[in-house]
C-alpha cells in the first residue's frame, strides 16, 4: 500500500497530459496499485512503468548451497539453489506477466530493466526509440 498511497499522493497534485515515470521493482500488491494507474490514464496522463529487476532476480545463475540475506527484512535463508530455481524462476514469470497484463488493460507501457545495463544508457535508448517512434506518426 505505501507504492500505491505514494502515486495517488502525487496523482492529487498533478494537472494533466503529462508523462508519468515510475521506476520500481513493483513487487507490491498489484491490485492496490491497478486503481491508481486507471486514475492516471483516466487523467489523460501517459504511464511508464519501468521495471528494475537485478540480473540475479531474473536469471538465477546461482549455483550450490547460497545464503540469501533480506534486503528490506532481517532474515537469512540458506537454500540449495538446485532445489528452488526452477519454482522460482516461474514464481517471477508468473508475476510478471500479471504485471504486463495489469499495465495493457490500462494504457501503460511497461519497460522491464536489468540492471547490468546504466540506467543512463537504457533511458537514452528508451528514449531515442520513443523519439523514432513518434516521428512515424
Amino acid at each position: 500500500t505505501a507504492m500505491a498511497d505514494c502515486l495517488n499522493e502525487i496523482a492529487s497534485r498533478m494537472g494533466r497530459r503529462e508523462i508519468v515515470m515510475i521506476f520500481s521493482d513493483f513487487f507490491t500488491n498489484l491490485d492496490e496499485l491497478e486503481p491508481i494507474l486507471q486514475r492516471l490514464r483516466y487523467s489523460r496522463h501517459e504511464v511508464v512503468l519501468f521495471q528494475v529487476m537485478h540480473h540475479d532476480e531474473l536469471a538465477f545463475e546461482m549455483d550450490g548451497m547460497v545464503k540469501f540475506v533480506g534486503l528490506e527484512v532481517p532474515e537469512e535463508l540458506l537454500a540449495q539453489t538446485d532445489d528452488l530455481k526452477r519454482a522460482y524462476l516461474l514464481a517471477v514469470k508468473k508475476f510478471n506477466d500479471h504485471f504486463q497484463e495489469i499495465a495493457q488493460r490500462n494504457g501503460c507501457e511497461r519497460v522491464l530493466v536489468d540492471t547490468r545495463r546504466s540506467m543512463s544508457e537504457l533511458f537514452i535508448d528508451y528514449l531515442n526509440q520513443r523519439s523514432m517512434l513518434n516521428r512515424g506518426r
